[in-house]
């Protein structure tokens, strides 16, 4: 994955993590969530 892609998963991410935190977005389930990141490489 190039470094570019990558910041902006991470962007992507961090944004998301806002919004659960504010309540204005559920949460994923765990397992969800982990087989993403593993599907990302």
């Amino acid at each position: 994955m190039p470094e570019t892609q990558l910041m902006s998963e991470i962007r992507e991410s961090v944004e998301e993590m806002k919004q659960i935190r504010a309540g204005k977005k559920q949460a994923r389930d765990a397992e969800d969530f982990i087989n993403e990141l593993f599907s990302i490489s």
